[in-house]
């Protein structure tokens, strides 16, 4: 089978962990290790979209086996049916009043393909080779179906749907339409073929119910929200594009607990959103699926590079050129405050990248802007934002790959987040993961590459996986309160007040690089296992390990490096069961190979200093209290050291 965007999209799974990190891994938590090589080296790819889909004019016929009730063939302004049973046709209007299967073929100017049906049975749309527009309203538009009605794409075929910049509606009716396709009840997008929408006026595709893709192509310029179900969005397989002005794809009950929620399973999905990529209003649920997230004009967007960071919507920047529900935010200081990013802030720690986050020409979302002349306002009352993806209640990711370039969070939730699975490379202008309740890490590969801060909660577990972090502040921030990015003078800045918060580490590889803290907590922190590596900041104002409380080192392996500064690490960072090593002295150069060697000459631990200093910790279960270590960095002797 002919697949329309084989020449244009390619998937790249995401490589496997080097046998080296596991070994090192495994060493690390292997009480009996007398050596541990601490440098974990990853790979990644991600989707490759071309970032220049042209939109096609004229639709393809593919093929269809499928039985139908009825084909209707479109003629410019007027069209014709082969089996008038269930369907009405008035002028350009075409109604379909009964269940049943109907094929459309050809193209209809300036008209609708309605539905309008009290029948318990599905209706399906299949579209063959179909080009639907209408100047001043829905072009698809289900009044009422109390079964979900279906729009098929027949295979290899490509299907046009757009409507016009402005409606002849009354605006005041919330359930008056205002997407290209557009229904009142639950609706769904399957078939082997394509659909492309242009949502000129407003949304590109809007259910006031349950909205899901099962299969096909479905690609999406809208001036404001590419895809939205009201109660629901489900993506289970098929390609997702969107370019949108408003948010990617989202959801909006706010009235009902149990809906407001997104599910997705599978599918290629990529989205570039001027304001959030993927919203749910309760919950947001990944299982499966290849990501490419781009908002707000992506992470050189950040508040310390764009006086535009904040503006989402309205940015004078070349990648968006207007779009509702943005607009400057009262009191939103645009400078951006003090936050400084390291020399080589686009280079992780020690991790290699391959991935090429796509980026949209500078006409793409202008394109399908309206006029000057035409206002449109977003539907929503939640705060402007410019989130990869977020959700108010919990964001729960098991499985996946996934690609953010983002203005604002990559991953954010006003709830809890949990990962226990997927492949993620992010880039951030703000936060790299947030959650203003926990955020637990049970596994998975993340590659934090830029952020303003790494991971941030009230609360964070990591169990195990994988995760490296250049931040140019905090690496891992036990915090607590909302996010408040959108109202001070710098991104990520909230309300410190918790002095409870734990961080918790049982296992996995961590890397940090940092400007700000390496590990940061307003309460204690805690390391039962894993292998955790900090270069941390040279400033006097942070620190590599920072804490309110205590920081105790039960098992796994902490190495640590950063200026003296604040010293939190210096003769507190506790053993229980495990000992302490901690120096101060000269000065290390960027990128020395630290070393710890036992009495015997056995080497214990090593790892890169990306940043240098003239602190070092090192703590774990296989360094004995009591017992001397020398340290060297490079060909340097730094003496030795008598653990506690």
């Amino acid at each position: 089978m002919r697949k329309i965007f084989k020449n244009k999209i390619k998937v790249f799974l995401v490589l496997a962990l080097a046998l080296a990190m596991m070994m090192s891994l495994a060493a690390c938590n292997n009480s009996n290790s007398s050596s541990t090589s601490t440098q974990a080296d990853t790979s990644y790819t991600s989707i490759d979209i071309e970032d220049d889909i042209e939109f096609p004019t004229e639709p393809v016929v593919g093929t269809y086996n499928g039985n139908v009730d009825a084909t209707i063939t479109l003629s410019g302004d007027s069209a014709s049916v082969d089996n008038a049973d269930g369907v009405t046709i008035d002028g350009s209007t075409i109604t379909i009043t009964k269940a049943g299967s109907y094929l459309f073929t050809g193209t209809l100017d300036d008209g609708q393909i309605v539905v309008d049906t009290a029948d318990e049975s599905k209706v399906e749309i299949i579209l063959n080779g179909a080009k639907i527009t209408n100047d001043d309203n829905a072009a698809i538009y289900v009044v009422s179906s109390p079964k979900k009605t279906h729009i098929i794409s027949a295979t290899d075929s490509v299907n046009i749907v757009e409507d016009g910049e402005t409606y002849n509606v009354d605006e005041t009716d919330t359930d008056a339409p205002s997407a290209a396709i557009y229904s009142m009840d639950d609706l769904e997008l399957e078939g082997e073929g394509a659909i492309y929408v242009t949502g000129n006026y407003n949304k590109g595709i809007m259910s006031k119910d349950d909205l899901e893709v099962s299969s096909g192509e479905v690609y999406i310029k809208s001036i404001d929200d590419g895809i939205r179900g009201k109660d629901s969005v489900t993506i289970t397989d098929g390609l997702v594009y969107v370019v949108a002005g408003g948010d990617g794809i989202r959801t909006s009950n706010e009235d009902d607990a149990t809906k407001g929620y997104i599910e997705i399973s599978g599918g290629t999905i990529y989205v570039n959103a001027a304001l959030d990529a993927i919203q749910a209003i309760t919950d947001l649920n990944i299982t499966g699926g290849a990501f490419d997230i781009t908002s707000g004009g992506g992470s050189e967007n950040a508040s310390t590079s764009s006086d535009s960071w904040g503006d989402w919507g309205n940015m004078s920047g070349e990648n968006f050129q207007g779009g509702p529900g943005g607009g400057r935010m009262q009191g939103q200081d645009q400078s951006g405050g003090q936050m400084q990013r390291p020399e080589n802030f686009n280079s992780a720690n020690d991790v290699t990248t391959t991935s090429e986050t796509a980026t949209l020409e500078a006409n793409e979302v202008s394109e399908v802007t309206a006029n000057e002349t035409t206002t449109i306002t977003a539907q929503t009352t939640d705060t402007t934002s410019a989130k990869g993806i977020k959700a108010g209640n919990s964001i729960n990711i098991s499985g996946g790959t996934f690609t953010f370039d983002t203005s604002d969070d990559a991953i954010h939730t006003n709830g809890n987040l949990s990962i226990s699975g997927g492949t993620f490379e992010i880039a951030s202008g703000d936060d790299g993961m947030h959650a203003d309740g926990d955020i637990t890490i049970n596994a998975g590969t993340i590659n934090i590459t830029k952020a303003y801060e790494g991971i941030e909660a009230s609360n964070i577990t990591v169990n195990d996986g994988t995760i490296s972090t250049v931040t140019s502040d905090d690496g891992f921030n036990i915090s607590g309160g909302a996010d408040q990015s959108s109202t001070t003078n710098r991104a990520g800045a909230g309300n410190f007040n918790v002095t409870n918060g734990v961080l918790e580490i049982n296992g996995g590889v961590i890397n940090v690089e940092s400007t700000g803290d390496g590990l940061d907590s307003n309460g204690s922190i805690v390391i039962n296992g894993g292998l955790v590596t900090v270069s941390g900041p040279q400033n006097n104002d942070n620190s590599a390990v920072d804490f309110e409380g205590s920081c105790t080192v039960s098992g796994g392996l902490l190495l640590a490096s950063s200026g003296q500064g604040m010293m939190m690490g210096e003769g507190s960072v506790m053993g229980s069961g495990a000992g302490v090593i901690t120096y101060s002295g000269s000065q290390i150069s960027a990128g020395s190979v630290i070393t710890v060697k036992d009495s015997s000459g056995n080497e214990v631990a090593s790892f890169t200093s990306v940043n240098g200093g003239s602190l070092i910790i090192a703590a774990g279960a296989d360094i004995e209290s009591g017992s001397s270590y020398t340290l060297t960095a490079g060909n340097t002797s730094l003496g030795s050291v008598t653990a506690k």
